[in-house]
């Protein structure tokens, strides 16, 4: 893959910044969050779902395609409400040594929180630290935008 080719990830267009695997039918293999199963570039004006997480864990990490981001969890929950939902927002310049950039808590279905950062680090990723509820399964989907 050159440095001019593209995956696209529901149906937006990114700059891979390494070989993208793909399946027969052609998609994108994500991780099991959802997120892109290798680091990609975001673009500036453009929102990338990092992850919907259902369990803890962190998510495959990305990169940022400059200085500026901002992150966003929502909590979803049909059947009741996510009685504590807590979300890193981690960042390394290694993608193996991470710190926590901020942190975003979700209490109910629908809440939303977030921040913004001008700091330039390489990889990001979102690592759900919580997430309980009262109903069936919940869910908290983490956005970057650029």
């Amino acid at each position: 893959m050159s440095a001019n080719e593209y995956i696209v990830i529901n149906g937006k267009r990114y700059a891979a910044i390494v070989p993208v695997s793909y399946k027969a039918d052609g998609t994108p293999n994500l991780d099991n969050a959802g997120a892109p199963a290798v680091n990609t570039v975001i673009a500036k004006g453009d929102t990338i779902t990092l992850a919907t997480h259902t369990a803890t864990g962190a998510a495959a990490a990305v990169s940022s395609g400059g200085v500026y981001a901002t992150f966003q969890a929502t909590a979803n929950d049909a059947g009741g409400d996510i009685t504590v939902g807590v979300v890193d927002i981690e960042v390394s310049n290694d993608n193996a040594s991470w710190i926590v950039m901020g942190t975003i808590s979700v209490t109910t279905n629908g809440t939303t929180d977030g921040f913004a950062s001008s700091a330039a680090w390489k990889y990001t990723r979102s690592n759900c630290k919580t997430i309980t509820e009262t109903g069936s399964t919940p869910n908290i989907t983490v956005t970057m935008g650029g």
